[in-house]
């Protein structure tokens, strides 16, 4: 027995199954919409959250650490949101963006005392023969270690000048983190063995982009194609 299906059906049939990716298209596009604004939402609660801060000991040096959740957004999604500059994009010759990170922070260095460096003074006793200490000028000095160069001047007018050299050694590190049992979630870290830099914020946003053909409206585009196709060349 033959089974034979009038072609008025079958354009009906296509036509449906376009209407039918349409509307996917706009349940998923509704999804889209809400997915963004959930993922904008959690950029800002980034902004507002406290970095984990902590110190481990990697080969006998102690290493500064920074740890902040990632977000998860398209490129367009980001550029929308303003996180990525299009322009700068533009400008880099950047097509695909993989991750985005900013960090905003200080560096920071605080002595009581610095034990090496003695400036001349000179006692002048006055004519009551009270002593009093004055610093002999010009007057320039220098302090080094392993982070921070400083050098500072003082002339005889009471002008000075100073130059301060911070050796910054950051590094980012981004990856999935186990959080529970089958459970992982995105972070971005921030290491350095630099006691003089304090990070205040981490800002990563890991960038996702679907390919163009996996989408409900294609993917219903296709089918209806291939519907078509397979039953006018099978005769039918």
């Amino acid at each position: 027995m033959e089974l034979r299906i009038k072609s008025g059906y079958v354009i009906l049939l296509i036509i449906a199954l376009l209407g039918l990716s349409f509307l996917l298209g706009r349940v998923n596009g509704r999804r889209e919409v809400e997915s963004l604004s959930n993922a904008l939402s959690e950029a800002q609660n980034q902004i507002k959250d406290t970095v984990y801060h902590y110190a481990i000991t990697v080969d006998g040096l102690k290493m500064q650490i920074w740890e902040q959740k990632q977000v998860i957004l398209s490129q367009k999604d980001a550029i929308n949101a303003e996180i990525l500059d299009k322009e700068k994009l533009r400008k880099l010759y950047i097509r695909q963006v993989e991750s985005n990170t900013v960090i905003k922070g200080t560096l920071k260095a605080v002595r009581d005392s610095i034990a090496n460096i003695k400036p001349e003074v000179i006692i002048v006793k006055d004519t009551s023969g009270m002593p009093h200490p004055y610093l002999r000028l010009p007057f320039q000095e220098s302090y080094s270690d392993d982070y921070l160069n400083l050098s500072f001047n003082i002339n005889e007018d009471a002008s000075w000048g100073f130059g301060v050299d911070f050796a910054l050694d950051l590094d980012i590190t981004a990856g999935w983190v186990k959080t529970g049992f089958l459970k992982t979630e995105p972070r971005v870290f921030a290491t350095t063995d630099s006691p003089y830099v304090n990070i205040v914020n981490i800002q990563g946003v890991k960038i996702e982009n679907p390919v163009w053909y996996d989408k409900p409206w294609i993917r219903g585009v296709g089918y209806a194609l291939s519907f078509s196709a397979g039953y006018f060349l099978g005769g039918r």
